[in-house]
């Protein structure tokens, strides 16, 4: 076991330096310059969103950039969600309101999709919000006709200890996404804040082969993307953030994990496979070292371990943390290096055969 854990405290290791690397050199990029105006849509499936969509048009109706339109699909709602909506669209016509005729957000994003003609699709979620550049960094990123995909940052905002520990660990898996795509093998994005030429979704064949899967609208559309030999790009930019608001429960917290991980029996990308294994048996060797250390009367050589994980994770993670403006709480910090690697195992274990609830519909 001993030996074992050495092993994949090294592999751990390499891996992390090897995103502090991509990371690094990611933050180097600058953008090309404006020149051309693409039209944009931005498609926003939404299912009782009635506390939150207000605040989303607000913030669409504030952005600096000029040639766009903004698609709302309700997904059934059975609040009040399109009068509130209706509200605070008044007589802007860049704002339109469609009904999904199926249940499901992949369904209510095609829904989205088919009723626009615009070159570049942007897909956000309706309880986020944005800076007021956000279309128009976007709109600089496809200046590159090359690029096919844009997967955009995405931070939780804190309000309280709990928030800084999501907050944090959401900031881990968004400069994975980053370093993952500047090493040249994407693994994650995420749809709150994806942006792709509307000419590709079509060519790839949008969410087909995967209606049946509840979450990974994202992630798969961008499987497919790299299969089809298109260019996945990260935003680079710290105006390009879309923030959304930590969980406030713990049972919360836990069914939107258990939502996002049962997607991932359906992944066939080998190096993403083998990233998560790795990490996932390192987790669970850090469990079982941890224990037979203090077993041995040994807890000097468990906190030594954990302090060089930890100093290691520190390095990556500070810089992404600044980038995303995430507030930086060492005590948090300190607290994830003593859960994470248990929640790392529970929910892995756990979403092959426990159900979760999204928006009242069981998954």
């Amino acid at each position: 076991m001993v030996y074992a854990f050495l092993v994949l405290f090294v592999a751990y290791s390499l891996i992390v330096l090897a995103f502090i690397g991509a990371w690094r050199t990611a933050s180097k990029e600058r953008e090309s310059t404006l020149s051309v105006k693409p039209s944009i849509t931005v498609l926003v499936p939404m299912r009782n969103e009635s506390v939150n969509v207000g605040v989303l048009i607000e913030d669409l109706k504030s952005q600096t950039y000029s040639n766009f339109q903004v698609v709302l699909i309700d997904d059934h709602s059975d609040d009040n969600t399109i009068d509130v909506a209706k509200k605070h669209i008044g007589s802007d016509t860049r704002f339109i309101i469609l009904w999904s005729p199926e249940i499901g957000k992949k369904r209510a994003l095609r829904t989205g999709v088919e009723n626009s003609t615009a070159e570049i699709i942007v897909t956000t979620d309706a309880d986020t919000r944005r800076e007021r550049e956000w279309l128009s960094i976007i709109s600089q990123s496809f200046q590159d006709a090359s690029l096919e995909m844009l997967v955009g940052p995405v931070k939780v905002q804190s309000r309280n200890f709990f928030g800084d520990l999501q907050a944090i660990e959401f900031a881990a898996l968004i400069g994975t996404t980053a370093a993952t795509i500047r090493l040249g093998y994407p693994t994650m994005c995420n749809g709150a804040n994806l942006a792709f030429r509307r000419n590709t979704f079509q060519a790839v064949g949008g969410y087909d082969d995967n209606f049946n899967i509840a979450s990974g609208d994202d992630e798969f559309l961008m499987r497919k993307v790299i299969q089809h030999g298109g260019q996945v790009r990260f935003l680079m930019n710290p105006l390009g953030v879309v923030s959304t608001s930590a969980m406030s429960s713990v049972g919360d917290f836990v069914s939107q994990r258990l939502r996002w991980a049962g997607k991932w029996r359906y992944n066939n990308s080998g190096h993403t496979v083998l990233l998560a294994l790795t990490i996932f048996l390192f987790q669970l060797s850090t469990i079982g070292w941890m224990i037979l250390l203090v077993a041995r009367h040994q807890p000097w050589l468990a906190a030594s371990v954990l302090l060089t994980k930890a100093a290691i994770e520190a390095f990556f993670l500070i810089p992404v943390c600044r980038f995303l403006k995430v507030r930086w709480n060492w005590l948090a910090f300190t607290a994830l290096q003593l859960l994470h690697p248990f929640y790392v195992v529970g929910i892995g274990l756990f979403s092959n055969f426990l159900s979760s609830s999204w928006k009242g519909r069981k998954i």
